[in-house]
């Protein structure tokens, strides 16, 4: 595999990421938020208590719920919802708890939720209400979350990539980190205005005592991408093993032949330990 360039990388532009979703730490601050909440019919609606948050080592959310000064047949339960990608472009909230409870209040939930942001970058905690029947009711409704996410973002990228070969090129995305705590990653990528036979792959490089001399690219890390669209890697596994450092980048080139091949990728990367 040569390093070469045979053509180049222009940064265009940082992509970022929400700042409440920047915390490296296990688990989430546990903050109790209040708010009035009305609901006119039986549809769901929902209010959501957090911001943004990035989702990799998350398995539980714990959740309390206390119902004060209700009317009519207001009722609520906690909810969740990912993003695979993009906080602009989301999933569609998922109930937690087991039922929705009326009346005045408080109650308790725990909800694993390893398999449902397996695949998502984002996640943000709420509440969903409705009305049991009727055509007006409310109630202030306090929750408190707390969850056991553990790790945060490590770099993200904006650029345009070009190439006129088949030789692989790569250009490291993030700085040089302790691999310890690089352990699981997961990528968010987003892929567009493809042309020709260009294609990409997420990739890595370690170190077992000096960046300056570091191991050569591990390319089978991730799979090659020769699409344009978004895509979420889901928890990838690099080999660190007497490794004291870690680098990620974009792996790049045409998948066949010499014409120009060509792509805006933006990535989004975050890491835990294991």
């Amino acid at each position: 595999m040569s390093h070469a360039r045979r053509g180049g990388a222009t940064l265009v532009r940082s992509t970022g990421i929400p700042e409440s979703a920047i915390m490296s730490s296990c688990g989430s601050p546990a903050a109790t938020i209040q708010q009035a909440l009305t609901a006119y019919s039986s549809d769901t609606v929902y209010a959501w208590f957090t911001g943004w948050r990035v989702c990799i080592g998350l398995a539980n959310v714990d959740s309390v719920l206390k119902r004060r000064a209700v009317t009519g047949n207001f009722q609520s339960r906690p909810t969740i919802q990912f993003a695979p990608t993009r906080t602009d472009n989301p999933d569609a909230p998922t109930l937690l708890d087991s039922q929705m409870r009326a009346g005045a209040g408080e109650a308790y939930s725990t909800d694993d939720v390893t398999s449902a942001g397996a695949s998502k970058f984002f996640y943000r905690l709420g509440v969903a209400y409705s009305l049991s029947s009727g055509t007006g009711g409310r109630a202030d409704v306090d929750a408190s979350f707390v969850d056991d996410k553990c790790g945060g973002p490590i770099g993200n990228y904006a650029g345009e990539l070009t190439t006129l070969s088949d030789t692989t090129d790569v250009i490291a995305i993030t700085a040089w980190m302790p691999a310890r705590l690089a352990a699981k990653i997961k990528a968010a990528l987003n892929c567009v205005d493809l042309t020709g036979n260009f294609r990409y792959r997420l990739v890595y490089r370690t170190a077992a005592t000096s960046t300056e001399a570091p191991d050569a690219w591990d390319t089978a890390f991730d799979t090659w991408r020769s699409a344009a669209g978004e895509a979420n890697t889901g928890e990838l596994t690099p080999t660190i093993t007497n490794k004291m450092w870690i680098q990620f980048g974009i792996a790049y080139g045409n998948s066949s032949g010499s014409a120009l091949g060509r792509a805006s990728v933006y990535a989004m990367l975050a890491g835990r330990k294991a």
